[in-house]
Order: structure tokens, then sequence, then C-alpha cells
């Protein structure tokens, strides 16, 4: 007969080890360059960037604690200019008609999202060539870290949405003063 217990493993109680041996997975996954919370949430499976944090105190700690040669992560996101985030401050002051307040930096900052829009001439194209187009983002990592991915015609990049609905509906919503 089998007995069966009314105890669950909690994923935030995880030894140590345990932790360690889930970063490791993750790192691996990641091709040992290092990876940041959001990432490793998407990627693990016994236990989440919280749990890890319960852990180390903070996440370049448990990073160091893998003991791995983590390679830095390129980002996708440049550096801009001074002179070029005063043109931006400016173009802001000036659509507002005042210095934007903290509330407002951060309302801009909390909706902040990353959205890819892939558009391509696909007439003509049959389900070889869209395979090879889905290939090809997978490869060059074109939704990396996306929060959205939208694409025009046929669906065969993973976790895409239709783009077409998106802009009819955008095209002729109502212009509000």
């Amino acid at each position: 007969m089998e007995r069966y217990s009314l105890d669950r493993q909690y994923v935030n109680r995880l030894p140590k080890d345990d932790v360690l041996a889930e970063l490791r997975r993750v790192a691996a996954k990641m091709g040992n360059r290092r990876f940041s919370r959001r990432e490793f949430d998407q990627h693990a499976k016994h236990c989440k960037g919280s749990t890890v944090l319960k852990n180390f105190g903070t996440w370049d700690q448990a990073l160091r604690a893998t003991g791995l040669e983590l390679a830095p992560h390129q980002t996708q996101w440049t550096q801009i200019t001074d002179a070029q985030l005063l043109d931006e401050l400016g173009r802001v002051w000036r659509m507002l008609g005042h210095r934007p307040s903290k509330g407002e930096r951060d309302l801009v900052e909390s909706n902040h999202r990353q959205v890819v829009v892939i558009w391509r001439e696909t007439e003509g194209w049959q389900k070889a060539d869209l395979e090879r187009d889905r290939k090809f983002v997978a490869e060059k990592k074109l939704t990396e870290g996306a929060d959205e991915v939208f694409v025009n015609g046929d669906l065969f990049i993973l976790n895409a949405r239709a783009l077409e609905p998106v802009f009819k509906a955008r095209m002729f919503a109502e212009v509000q003063a």
C-alpha cells in the first residue's frame, strides 16, 4: 500500500547545493554567460530568483558562488552621450510644458517594455521558407529578452503574435485630443 503525506517540498527552502546546481544548469543553458534574475526565472525549473536571493543575499554573490567563470553579457542597449540625454530631456520637457516630475518619470519607467516587431515580405513563401525564417530568428536571437514579439504574415516564430490585427486596431482607433 502506497503512503501519502501532506508534507511538501517548498522551493524557497531548497538546500543551498540544490540552488547552486540550478544556477549552474541555467548558466550552461545560457552559454556560460552572466544572466539576470529575470532570465533565470524564465529558464529555471526547480526554484526562482527569490530563492536564490534568500540563500545568497545578492545576485552577484550567487553567481560567484557557482564557481563558474561566466562571460560578460552583451546587452542590446547602446550607451547614449550626455548631450543626447539632455536633448531627450528637453524634448520631453517641451512636450509636457514643464520639467518632468519624478512621478511622471517613474510612470514612464514602470511602463517600459521591450517589444520586437519583425516585418518581412512573405508573398509566395512556402512552409520551408517560413521554417527557414523561424530558424534564422532563433539563431540570431532577434527576440531574446523581448516582452512581446509581433510578426506579419504566417506565425512560425516562437511566442509571436500576429501584427496585422494590432496594427489595424491602432490605425483605425479614435484619436484622443
